[in-house]
C-alpha cells in the first residue's frame, strides 16, 4: 500500500488503525469517520477476529475493502431485483446494471476505504420495499424501508433522502391505490393514514432541534486543530460571529419555529383555496411524522454507537457541515464572486452527476408530461411508482441547483434512479407515441445511442484505470523507498512535508513533520530546525496538493546553513502516477 489512487485513502487507512488500536501512526492526520459503520466493524474485528488472527493496519484495510467490495456486489444485485420487480425484466435490468457497473465512481472507490457501495446497496434495498408500499400497502414494508435509510444514516448520512420517496408513495396510495380490504386497520388506516394536529408543532420542533445541534457543537466538539471547543474559544456568540455557517444555521431554526403558528392562521383561513392547500399539506405533514417516528427509532436502535460515544456523532456531522457549505458556498462566492460562483458550482454537479444521465432524466420528464393525462387516467402502479421515484430524487436536485457542495460518488443512488427513470422514458415514449413511426424510431434509437455512448465512455474509463493500477510499482514513491533504503540510515533526523505531500518509508522513526508545509507557512521553520538538527530535509516541489512552496530554494528559509541537494525524483513521464507533478526532493545538511 506504498500509493494510493486518492488522497483521502492514505489518513483514512491511519484512522482506521487510531479507532482499532487507539494509536496515532506517524502520518495520522485526523480521526473523522464517515459513520457509524466504520466503527461497527472495528469492534467486530476486535471481539471476533483478532482471536484467530494477527491484525496489522494492513490486514484490517483489506478487510474492509473485502466488506466494500461484497456491498458493490450487492449494489449490483439489488437493483436488478428491484428493476425486475417493478419495472420490467430481461433488457431493462440487463440496460441498467451495464450503466452502473460501468460508472468512474466504480473503480474509484473499489480502490479506497470510502462506503459509498454499502450506501447505495442500502439505498437500493430501501427503494425495493418503499415502491412495494404501492402494490401492497403494508406498515411492515415501512418499517423495513426505514431500516435500510437508517442504515444508510450510519453508513454515510444518506439515509434520510430516501424519505422524501416514502412520503410520495403513501400520498399516492391514500389518494389513488388505496383499498381499505386489503389494509390492516392498525397497520395503516389507524397509524399512518390518521392526520395528526401535532404536525404543526414540526417546523417548531425542527427549530428547536437546529438550535439544539448548533448549540451542541459549539460547547461539545473539540477541535483537532486547537484542543478546544468552540465555547472555550470564543464564546457562545463569538462562535457564532467567527462561523457564519453556525449563525445561518441557528438563524434558519429560529425562522422555522415561526412557521407553526403561521401554519395554524392559514388552516383557519376563510379562503377556500388556501384551506384546501393547508389540508394537503397537513397530510402529507402527517405521513412524514409517521415516518420521522419509524426512522428515528429504527436510528436510535441500531445507531447505538451514537448513544453509548455521542463524539462519533460529532466527528461524522460537523465535518460534513463544514464541508457541504465551506466547500460549495463560503469558498466559491470569496473566491468567484456570487454569480460566477452559483452557475459553476450548477455545472459541476450535473458534471458529477454524468451529464448523459441528466439528458436521460430530462427525457423521461418530457416524455411523462407529455403523455401526463393517458397515463394518470390508466392508474397503471409502474405509472405510481415513477412518480415515487421523481419524489426521491426532489431533494438532490434541489441540491443541484443550489451552493451545497455534493461530489460524484456522492450521488450514486441518484443517478442510478435516474437512469432508472431515463429507460422508463424509452418505455413510456414507445407505449404512448402514436405519431410517425420514423420520429418515434429516430427518438428511440438517439436514446439507445445515448445510452450505449455512455457505458461505452466510462467502461473503457473504467478499463483503463484498472489496467494502470497493475504499474503502480513505477510510481516515483518506489524509487524514492529504495533511494531512501540505500543512502539514508534509518536512524537518521528527518524533518519532512506532511504525508499526504511525501511517501516516507514506515522503518524511519526519527522523523519530524513540518506542518507549514501544508499550510504555507514558513515563520517558524527555523526554530523547527534549531530545535531538531535534522541530517536531511524532504519535502515535494511539484504541484502535489496544488499547494506551491512560497520559496524558491531552501537557502531563503535556511540563510548561513550549508544546503545540499542529493535527490530528485520526479513523476513526469511514469505510466503510473498518483499524483501528476510531484518532484520529491532531499536535501543534506551540514552544520
Amino acid at each position: 500500500m506504498i500509493t494510493y489512487a486518492n488522497a483521502d485513502e492514505g489518513w483514512f487507512m491511519d484512522t482506521l488503525w487510531y479507532y482499532y488500536a487507539g494509536v496515532e501512526r506517524p502520518s495520522f492526520r485526523i480521526a473523522s469517520i464517515y459513520g457509524l459503520v466504520e466503527i461497527y466493524i472495528l469492534w467486530a474485528v476486535k471481539l471476533v477476529l483478532s482471536k484467530f488472527m494477527a491484525i496489522t493496519p494492513s490486514v484490517l484495510v483489506l478487510i474492509v475493502r473485502w466488506i466494500y467490495l461484497f456491498s458493490w456486489i450487492g449494489a449490483l444485485i439489488a437493483l436488478w431485483r428491484l428493476v425486475g420487480r417493478h419495472f420490467g425484466r430481461g433488457w431493462q435490468q440487463v440496460l441498467l446494471v451495464s450503466i452502473l457497473a460501468t460508472r468512474p465512481a466504480y473503480a474509484y472507490l473499489l480502490n479506497n476505504l470510502k462506503p459509498d457501495g454499502l450506501v447505495l446497496m442500502f439505498m437500493l434495498l430501501g427503494l425495493d420495499y418503499t415502491l412495494r408500499i404501492i402494490d401492497r400497502p403494508r406498515f411492515k414494508f415501512i418499517v423495513i424501508a426505514c431500516v435500510f435509510a437508517s442504515l444508510a444514516l450510519i453508513t454515510k448520512y444518506v439515509g434520510p433522502f430516501l424519505l422524501p420517496a416514502m412520503v410520495t408513495a403513501l400520498y399516492i396510495v391514500k389518494r389513488y391505490r388505496y383499498d381499505n380490504r386489503s389494509v390492516p386497520q392498525a397497520g395503516m388506516e389507524k397509524i399512518v393514514f390518521t392526520k395528526h394536529n401535532a404536525v404543526y408543532a414540526i417546523p417548531f420542533l425542527t427549530g428547536l432541534m437546529i438550535i439544539g445541534l448548533v448549540f451542541g457543537v459549539i460547547l461539545f466538539y473539540v477541535r483537532q486543530s486547537t484542543g478546544a471547543t468552540l465555547y472555550a474559544r470564543y464564546g457562545a456568540m463569538g462562535a457564532l460571529l467567527a462561523y457564519r455557517s453556525l449563525l445561518y444555521a441557528a438563524a434558519a431554526g429560529v425562522l422555522a419555529m415561526f412557521v407553526s403558528p403561521l401554519m395554524i392562521v392559514l388552516a383557519r383561513s376563510r379562503n377556500e383555496l388556501v384551506r384546501n392547500a393547508m389540508d394537503t399539506i397537513t397530510e402529507i405533514m402527517s405521513y412524514a411524522l409517521v415516518l420521522l417516528a419509524v426512522f428515528l427509532t429504527t436510528s436510535l436502535v441500531i445507531g447505538f454507537g451514537w448513544l453509548v460515544r455521542p463524539a462519533y456523532f460529532l466527528m461524522t456531522y460537523v465535518p460534513l457541515g463544514y464541508c457541504t457549505v465551506g466547500m460549495g458556498a463560503i469558498t466559491k462566492v470569496a473566491a468567484y464572486g456570487f454569480f460566477k460562483a452559483y452557475l459553476g458550482n450548477i455545472v459541476q454537479k450535473i458534471t458529477a452527476f454524468n451529464p448523459a444521465l441528466f439528458v436521460l432524466f430530462l427525457f423521461y420528464l418530457a416524455v411523462e408530461v407529455a403523455f401526463w393525462k393517458k397515463n394518470a387516467e390508466e392508474k397503471s402502479p409502474m405509472f405510481f411508482k415513477r412518480l415515487t421515484l421523481v419524489g426521491f430524487l426532489l431533494l438532490p436536485l434541489g441540491i443541484m441547483v443550489s451552493m451545497v457542495w455534493m461530489s460524484r460518488h456522492h450521488m450514486l443512488p441518484f443517478y442510478t434512479v435516474a437512469a432508472i427513470l431515463g429507460i422508463q422514458g424509452i418505455v413510456v415514449f414507445n407505449g404512448s407515441f402514436r405519431g410517425s413511426r420514423l420520429v418515434k424510431r429516430l427518438v428511440i434509437f438517439s436514446v439507445c445511442a445515448l445510452c450505449a455512448f455512455d457505458i461505452g465512455i466510462n467502461a473503457w474509463g473504467t478499463v483503463r484505470s484498472r489496467l494502470g493500477q497493475y504499474r503502480q510499482h513505477e510510481d516515483v514513491a518506489y524509487e524514492v523507498r529504495q533511494w531512501f533504503r540505500e543512502n539514508i540510515p534509518e536512524t537518521a533526523v528527518i524533518v519532512a512535508a506532511p504525508y499526504h505531500y511525501v511517501y516516507i518509508p514506515p522503518e524511519y522513526e526519527r522523523v519530524r513533520i513540518f506542518q507549514g508545509f501544508k499550510d504555507n507557512k514558513f515563520s517558524g521553520f527555523k526554530n523547527f530546525i534549531d530545535a531538531y538538527r535534522p541530517e536531511f530535509i524532504y519535502y515535494n516541489e511539484g504541484a502535489s496538493g496544488s499547494d506551491p512552496l512560497p520559496f524558491t530554494a531552501l537557502s531563503d528559509v535556511l540563510p548561513g546553513e550549508r544546503i545540499e541537494l542529493v535527490g530528485v525524483f520526479e513523476s513526469k513521464g511514469r505510466p503510473y502516477r498518483r499524483f501528476h507533478d510531484d518532484k520529491f526532493v532531499v536535501y543534506r545538511v551540514r552544520y
